[in-house]
């Protein structure tokens, strides 16, 4: 819900989702190996068919901007509210 509220907070460090150990992908033309560190968005949103990136953008949080200008209080009612629903 922070991050919703806050679009500021969304590209701090780690949030873009990495490899914590080597991966090792079949292919048609053998096993590929990605080193500790990958981007998972570089490798998991290829299109098996195309070999196309789906979603090139790797901060996956980015998201949209929603009531940005609401004030500290205002954002905190809204958390409030929605925990009731």
């Amino acid at each position: 819900m922070d991050l919703l509220l806050n679009p500021d907070k969304r590209d701090e460090p780690g949030s873009i989702q990495r490899t914590s150990d080597l991966v090792q992908l079949p292919t048609p033309s053998g096993v590929v190996t990605l080193p500790v560190g990958t981007p998972i968005a570089q490798f998991a949103s290829i299109d098996p068919n195309s070999g196309v990136n789906l979603c090139p953008d790797f901060i996956e949080n980015q998201g949209h901007y929603f009531e940005v200008e609401l004030s500290s209080e205002e954002k905190y009612a809204l958390t409030e509210f929605l925990k009731t629903r």
